[in-house]
């Protein structure tokens, strides 16, 4: 492989401008390697990658994302890797890593890399035979690969529980390129703009939770931590931007509170770059996760990072330093955490800025790039 390029195939679902594959395909060296990227769709549910603009390949399979599209990737993926002659498929997720393992059947000579972007999750929403057969494929697809990706020291914790070989997981946390728009911070008059909206007076505090409505995410438990610390502090808002299945359970249990005037739905946003600027606190209660986008996201912006101990977490928050750590399921604890916040604005300053500058100096895309290049050239 020395004499050529390697040619890399990223595969996932979809693909997003500054994503974890779109920083792979865009920073790699081209020296040594092709990286292209492969899709169910062309479309983004965020920002899109414009690759034909930027010169790079982008290859989309045309084809839903369920069970007779998965049937389907699994021969239409065998063909781009026999046409683009690709030496390692690096798979995202889990239903694109057993689909990635199914095609090599048909391209023996191409080589399997998983990225595994997801903790224990499994374990919290599946159960019976279908959290067998979902381990199972999980057991056969991590065997087959020739290295697997862990984006955590948790995650690394749980593969080599679960029977993955130690020599072939490799540690790397995502990368992040924070020359990206997505980092910077918005304007102080449109901050202003923004906070005034939401009602939030001068002296005030926003505080901002980003995730999915779901059950796993903590976030009936945070609102009503939230209305007893509303009941202790006056002009304190919450604004929750993200849509989901518990959506409307949540938008009930905010009324059933007293705290509607104080909390505001937001629904799901494309751009959340201007919100988060706007806020305080970031208020992320989840019970699990992989590597937390809005983690990286708001540390990026200098945002203090109130959070539970999930994966990825772990290794980047320092406690008290660049952010802080929140109990499970503690609402009590929480309350607690976020009154002693509040009465403590210049230390908030001060984690604002050890947050930022842990992740831009850590989870720089030109840091990780490196190991991510080693992987290939060990498989290839």
């Amino acid at each position: 492989m020395a004499d050529k390029s390697i040619r890399v195939l990223q595969f996932s679902q979809l693909i997003n401008r500054y994503d974890f594959m779109d920083v792979i395909v865009r920073h790699a060296d081209p020296s040594q390697f092709d990286v292209l990227a492969c899709t169910f769709t062309k479309n983004s549910n965020i920002q899109k990658p414009e690759y034909e603009k930027d010169g790079y390949e982008h290859i989309s399979l045309d084809l839903p994302f369920n069970k007779y599209g998965f049937l389907l990737a699994i021969f239409k993926l065998a063909s781009v890797l026999r046409r683009q002659n690709i030496d390692v498929v690096h798979a995202h997720h889990y239903y694109e890593a057993f689909i990635s393992r199914l095609a090599l059947f048909f391209v023996p000579k191409c080589k399997l890399v998983i990225t595994r972007h997801y903790h224990n999750e499994l374990f919290l929403t599946t159960t019976g035979l279908k959290l067998k057969l979902y381990l199972w494929i999980e057991k056969v697809v991590n065997k087959k690969s020739c290295i697997v990706i862990s984006p955590s020291t948790q995650i690394t914790d749980l593969l080599i529980q679960s029977g993955v070989d130690n020599n072939k997981i490799r540690f790397i946390a995502y990368g992040f390129d924070f020359t990206g728009e997505k980092y910077k911070p918005i304007h102080a008059v449109e901050v202003e703009k923004i906070r005034n909206g939401l009602g939030v007076g001068e002296g005030g505090i926003l505080i901002g939770n980003f995730a999915r409505h779901h059950t796993i995410k903590g976030q009936d438990l945070m609102l009503r931590s939230f209305a007893e610390i509303a009941r202790h502090r006056k002009n304190i808002h919450l604004i929750m931007i993200g849509h989901g299945p518990y959506h409307s359970e949540l938008v009930e249990l905010a009324s059933e509170l007293g705290i509607n005037d104080s909390v505001k739905f937001l629904g799901w946003q494309k751009n959340i770059n201007p919100f988060l600027s706007a806020v305080d606190i970031v208020w992320h209660p989840t019970l699990q996760e992989a590597f937390p986008q809005i983690m990286v996201e708001s540390m990026a912006l200098s945002k203090v990072l109130v959070i539970t101990p999930v994966s990825g977490a772990t290794d980047i928050v320092k406690d008290g330093i660049n952010g802080y750590f929140i109990p499970f399921n503690d609402p009590v604890k929480w309350t607690e955490t976020i009154l002693e916040l509040l009465d403590n604005r210049e230390k908030l300053k001060e984690v604002g800025i050890n947050a930022s500058r842990a992740v831009s100096t850590a989870l720089d895309i030109k840091m990780i790039i490196g190991q991510i290049e080693q992987v290939y050239l060990d498989c290839a």
